[in-house]
């Protein structure tokens, strides 16, 4: 029981709070305030830009909340130290990328806001990549927020602790991940306002398993609402899911053409390398994380579990996706990723068993210079330029506009085109690129995400040189050389949603 001087020091405190977010100025203007839903949070200001991160979202996933759904964060006492970034969620670490602080509880993100605005800012929040094993939050968000956007990034659990399922599991969901930025963007809606932003104006976007991410918030039934416009960047929604074991209707064929293993069947596997024992449910939760998440080689996958996602993504594009404003596109030599996806050359390979001559046809060039060059971009081209083309056509029957984009440049004399990633560089690390050319170029993809997050085209105001894709043109807006809008690879791309088609249960009519 509170006593009437308790109430009377709360009342006091939270009135000092706001009248410190009101005027600032009687503040220190180098360490900004807020005050949340969740308590007082203290931020830091840095070149023109303000930082508020690390901050939590979610209740820590572990021990007991360990592959449940993501809760929302309970409320703290005080002022919230906001300065600095909260630790990765696990991952296997990497020689190649920076090492970074690892945690099981690392359900937070992070807000970049411009010093001085006087109206609520369009705000754009950011879903990295990294094959749904690896990545962070942690990205040079103040890039974009001098251009008069809010930013906001996000972790999410990653691998075996974000997306599994095993048969002594009691989990009504799979997608542990989903359900994370699903609640980080329901913070963002409670919040944002709070923080100087818009909530009736947020935009998605993302690159790789990010894109990926973008595309299924696209397809969720839990989102309405809670964004206006979203930008697919490489995402991969035509790419084959697993399913789970009371959802094995909705299951496909592998990429190679093989049936495949139910979630559980999959996640036990590589559970029982681990620990080769029949796992009780807390049994599970008292397994090391990071031996966990080390289980995964290559890239983990989304599972279609029927309540985070409750079929194949591009079945649920054609039927049921949200009518948002959408950019979506892909690079032109996405197969850069393709070592480290976990798919070999071989099984790539088979998968074109029986259309030898189709692929020799649609990959002369590269096949004059080398065959697993062919294939590896042919299967960046499946993975997600397909995805791209994919949406667009879904998106002729809604009423919100989409824009396709292409980027071909020559970022190194040993690469055969723009690399897979390589927009996250130009968006963000615009002083590291390697000639003048693409810096100009990366310039004019930052004006026109910002143009899209602010207007809903990313033409902005200006004369439109960019137009929405329609079926009868179907054109792509290139990014690179001319920066012309063309059809690309318009043969290819039939081709390979054909092979869509290919991988479905006989006599199913879900796809068109």
């Amino acid at each position: 029981m509170y006593s009437i001087v308790d109430i009377g020091l709360h009342a006091v405190r939270t009135a000092f709070l706001l009248f410190l977010v009101v005027f600032p100025a009687w503040a220190d203007s180098s360490k900004p305030e807020a005050v949340l839903s969740q308590g007082a949070v203290q931020g830091r200001l840095q070149d023109g830009v303000e930082r508020f991160l690390g901050i939590p979202y979610a209740i820590p996933p572990v021990g007991s909340h360990r592959w449940k759904p993501a809760q929302p964060v309970a409320s703290h006492e005080g002022v919230l130290h906001a300065d600095s970034y909260g630790a990765a969620c696990l991952q296997p670490s990497h020689p190649s990328l920076p090492t970074l602080e690892m945690s099981e509880d690392c359900l937070t993100l992070n807000v970049w806001r411009p010093e001085k605005s006087d109206k609520p800012l369009p705000v754009m929040v950011w879903i990295h990549g990294g094959g749904f094993t690896m990545g962070s939050g942690q990205i040079p968000g103040e890039v974009l927020a001098r251009e008069g956007v809010i930013v906001v990034s996000f972790n999410y659990r990653l691998g075996a602790l974000g997306f599994f399922a095993h048969p002594e599991l009691e989990s009504s969901i799979a997608n542990f991940g989903l359900s994370d930025a699903t609640l980080a963007l329901e913070w963002v809606h409670n919040n944002i306002a709070a923080l100087g932003g818009d909530p009736a104006n947020v935009t998605l976007f993302g690159v790789s398993a990010g894109g990926m991410m973008v595309n299924m918030l696209l397809v969720s039934d839990q989102t309405e609402g809670l964004f206006q416009k979203a930008i697919a960047q490489s995402g991969y929604i035509t790419w084959p899911l697993p399913v789970t074991e009371k959802e094995k209707a909705k299951a496909v064929q592998d990429i190679d053409g093989r049936d495949m293993e139910t979630a559980e069947q999959e996640w036990k596997k590589l559970v029982d390398a681990v620990v080769p024992n029949t796992m009780t449910p807390d049994a599970l939760r008292e397994l090391d994380g990071g031996a966990l998440v080390a289980t995964v080689q290559g890239f983990s996958r989304p599972i279609v579990d029927g309540v985070t996602l409750e079929d194949q993504p591009y079945r649920l594009a054609q039927t049921r996706s949200l009518s948002v404003p959408l950019i979506t596109g892909g690079n032109s030599f996405e197969g850069s990723i393709m070592p480290y996806s976990g798919i070999t050359m071989g099984q790539y390979q088979q998968s074109w068993e029986g259309q030898t001559s189709t692929f020799n046809e649609l990959y002369a060039n590269d096949l004059q210079l080398d065959s697993n060059l062919a294939y590896s971009r042919a299967f960046g081209d499946e993975r997600y330029l397909l995805s791209a083309y994919y949406l667009a056509r879904a998106w002729q029957d809604k009423k919100a506009p989409v824009w396709l984009y292409y980027t071909d440049i020559a970022v190194s004399p040993d690469i055969p085109g723009a690399p897979h990633g390589v927009d996250q560089k130009l968006l963000f690390h615009p002083d590291a690129l390697p000639s003048d050319d693409v810096k100009k170029l990366a310039t004019t993809l930052r004006d026109y995400w910002i143009n899209f997050a602010t207007y809903g085209d990313p033409n902005g105001q200006s004369e439109k040189s960019w137009p929405s894709y329609r079926l009868e043109e179907e054109k792509w807006r290139i990014l690179g050389g001319a920066h012309q809008t063309a059809s690309v690879k318009p043969e290819t791309m039939e081709v390979l949603r054909q092979r869509i088609d290919a991988r479905e249960p006989p006599h199913s009519d879900k796809t068109r």
